[in-house]
């Protein structure tokens, strides 16, 4: 399975952003298919107010062209710019006292700065109607797929825009939520790592210790970064802290390193690759992020439909009603596709001897218009029973 991770969606309607925009969908495509979206936080500016209507025609539009769903594909925190409509008139008094005080938590002060979340829990609310939680800006579980499990984090409660120290969240609430032990958790939050609390970074580190956390996801600083957080003093006790580009190239910032994240997860490890982007050169692969791993502790596993392992990618209901999924051509393609990035090297090539009477081989680095021939080829032969039937053995154990 295949992840993109964005955030700092801080959109400018510029040339830089629609270039971008417009390269995005087809890039993803090339070095997909991507399963899922996570955006770890500031999805506007404070001068929008309440107005999340770029982001959320943007996310819409984006989770449309990968064919996900968004009430189940897309995973979402709050950043510091989220927080900030309607204006707490006591906004910087209640994070002095909040900072001096890190686990007062409880009060009216923490209240007040969790009421300037409103616009930002509507946004997540209109995009995802009947979201699972009724307060998205809060701490909670949502689990993909029956594989793994995001812990979303909201860190910019007592944040102002520019002091990056001292970040402060519902640590409380965090270590009471029920945790599955049985899959892989990754954290989902604004802020790096070493920008919280001191007090909450330690209880994040217990929580992460006692939990099968085994990645923790931010944004905010604008810049790509791959650190580790040690979680007992003794070899092999760490886990990664990946922090995103931001994901909306403006004309005017100089600053930030504008990109994206894609995480493939197929055995025990998963594996970065990190895209930086220049409106001259679009997509390059950047040494920063790409290669870097996580250890999952676990294969990414598959779910069972009557009995019978089918991968998850899989279009589920036309699994029951064939078992080959469908002829058609454009379902073909996609659930072709599907399988075809989550096979290994030496799976593709068992295909290939299995199947090179009868076509072409099977290229590691098949681009989709190649896939596409394929697939013609394929369906020329009269044999897409086969190949798909094949395929998925890889994933139901029949074929290492």
């Amino acid at each position: 399975m295949k992840w993109l991770h964005l955030s700092d969606l801080h959109i400018c309607e510029n040339a830089d952003w629609n270039i971008y925009r417009k390269e995005l969908l087809d890039h993803c495509k090339k070095n997909g298919p991507v399963d899922l979206v996570i955006v770890t936080g500031d999805f506007h500016d404070f001068s929008d107010k309440d107005d999340f209507s770029l982001a959320t025609n943007f996310l819409k539009q984006l989770i449309a062209g990968l064919h996900l769903d968004i009430a189940k594909d897309l995973f979402l925190i709050p950043g510091n710019h989220d927080g900030s409509w309607p204006i707490d008139g006591h906004k910087k008094g209640n994070i002095a006292a909040l900072k001096k005080e890190p686990f007062n938590i409880r009060g009216k002060e923490w209240e007040e700065l969790m009421a300037q979340f409103d616009a930002y829990e509507k946004f997540v609310t209109d995009l995802i109607p009947d979201y699972p939680f009724e307060h998205p800006a809060r701490e909670h579980c949502r689990i993909w797929n029956d594989a793994v499990n995001f812990i979303h984090c909201n860190s910019a409660v007592a944040s102002d825009g520019k002091d990056k120290d001292g970040q402060l969240m519902n640590i409380d609430a965090l270590s009471d939520l029920s945790i599955p032990d049985g899959l892989p958790s990754v954290i989902l939050i604004h802020n790096y790592f070493e920008d919280i609390h001191k007090e909450h970074q330690d209880r994040i580190i217990g929580i992460i210790r006692c939990s099968n956390v085994k990645a923790y996801f931010c944004g905010d600083r604008h810049i790509q970064e791959a650190k580790y957080i040690a979680t007992a003093n003794r070899q092999n006790s760490q886990v990664p802290c990946i922090v995103s580009y931001k994901s909306a190239p403006d004309t005017k910032d100089t600053y930030s390193a504008f990109g994206v994240i894609i995480g493939c997860w197929n055995d025990e490890k998963a594996v970065l690759k990190g895209w930086t982007w220049q409106a001259k050169e679009g997509f390059i692969i950047d040494s920063k992020i790409t290669d870097q791993t996580i250890e999952m502790g676990t294969a990414y596993q598959t779910k069972s439909i009557k009995g019978e392992t089918v991968p998850s990618s899989c279009d589920v209901e036309l699994y029951k009603e064939s078992k080959i999924f469908t002829k058609d051509m454009e379902s073909l393609e996609k659930e072709f596709m599907k399988l075809y990035f989550n096979m290994s090297e030496t799976q593709i090539e068992q295909f290939n001897r299995k199947f090179s009477s009868h076509m072409r081989i099977l290229d590691k680095n098949e681009t989709l218009t190649s896939i596409h021939e394929f697939i013609v080829q394929i369906v020329e032969q009269d044999c897409s029973f086969d190949v798909l039937q094949f395929m998925n053995q890889f994933f139901r154990g029949g074929t290492n």
